[in-house]
């Protein structure tokens, strides 16, 4: 089952940024983030009024992005919460059928091209994608449940994956393709953790040669059939993620098996290097590359190419997690805008807020 990923350090971070607690109070559904201090994290919207929090975010371009997640309290969701950035301000949308599912996977290729996956709280119910096509919704009955890899390159190339069902000698993973009319069975004998890529023809899956830790394996889908290729022989365990943004720039992340340090292995045209985060960063296996050279290592951990530096989310604020990848991207099209998505709570017995937090200028 997808998770919540409650980082410690987001919350231990409240006594550095003294008097975001006041901000988040401040600000409304719509209102833009404060312009001073731009380059570190910073409350952009804070739905006060809203019991909740967001599980994922994507974007396709500076004035499109999307967050999507639960209304209600953690363990008892009551309803979906869905909300849009057109450049100017974060508004809330309602997903038309979507009433008694949650929402905890978006991706999508352009504006008019929007995938939200809505999972049922019950086992063995199928999931449903909910697709905006710029002015109507509508729904695809998914052939799994319990989405856990979404990617949305075009509308005639979406890509979905579900949980690892592995027995004593083997595992699989249920990997589909929606080729515009219909989803085509891809599946992948490996015990995958992550997929990644640009398109259909640059598609990757990355997992483990053992059950959730081992080397790392990279499969590649070429020609209809997935072809492994060779990586760094590099061990690691527990989490994984990866992300690419063009055939020779691949970033695979992950932990030590002894849980002690998070490094990426960077791929190039010239090959592979790997890079370890030092423990003055609160770095996490969620790869987010900055497009000339960096990458984040989640939201607090930004390797520029040169230096680690260490970033803090605003205090109260926690970034969403749904188990393979954390809720935090950077904006399509922007030089240096990102967004992070999860929830505001100033102590552990007060209610979720649903809340977005901007690095950067906004898109």
């Amino acid at each position: 089952m997808k998770h919540l990923f409650r980082r410690g350090a987001a919350v231990a971070a409240a006594c550095a940024v003294a008097g975001v607690a006041a901000l988040a109070a401040a600000l409304a559904p719509g209102s833009p983030a404060s312009a001073a201090s731009v380059n570190q994290w910073r409350l952009a919207n804070v739905w006060a009024h809203t019991q909740g929090q967001f599980y994922a975010v994507s974007s396709s371009g500076p004035n499109d992005a999307w967050a999507v997640g639960v209304t209600g309290p953690a363990n008892n969701p009551t309803g979906t919460m869905a909300a849009h950035w057109g450049g100017k301000a974060w508004q809330t949308v309602t997903v038309p059928g979507s009433k008694g599912l949650i929402l905890d996977e978006v991706g999508e290729s352009a504006a008019n091209n929007v995938w939200v996956i809505g999972d049922s709280t019950q086992s063995g119910v199928t999931s449903t994608a909910f697709v905006f096509d710029g002015v109507h919704w509508h729904t695809n009955k998914l052939p799994i449940y319990g989405v856990h890899q979404l990617l949305v390159f075009a509308p005639n190339d979406v890509w979905i994956g579900d949980n690892n069902e592995c027995s004593s000698y083997t595992c699989t993973n249920s990997i589909y393709h929606w080729n515009g009319k219909y989803w085509q069975y891809r599946p992948l004998t490996e015990f995958l953790y992550a997929m990644t890529g640009t398109s259909g023809g640059n598609l990757w899956a990355i997992g483990f040669t053992g059950y959730a830790s081992g080397y790392l394996t990279a499969y590649h889908w070429l020609g209809g059939t997935w072809t492994p290729t060779t990586l760094p022989h590099v061990q690691g365990g527990f989490y994984l993620g990866a992300a690419t943004t063009s055939s020779t720039d691949n970033w695979i992340s992950s932990v030590t098996t002894n849980g002690k340090s998070t490094f990426v292995v960077h791929g190039t045209a010239t090959g592979w290097k790997t890079i370890t985060a030092p423990s003055t960063v609160d770095a996490t296996p969620a790869p987010v590359p900055d497009g000339h050279g960096g990458v984040w290592l989640g939201s607090q951990a930004y390797w520029t190419g040169g230096k680690w530096l260490p970033e803090w989310l605003p205090g109260y604020f926690t970034e969403g997690w749904t188990g393979i990848s954390a809720a935090f991207i950077k904006a399509r099209g922007t030089t240096g805008s990102y967004w992070s998505a999860g929830f505001t709570q100033p102590g552990s017995t007060a209610s979720m807020h649903p809340a977005i937090s901007v690095w950067g200028p906004l898109p």
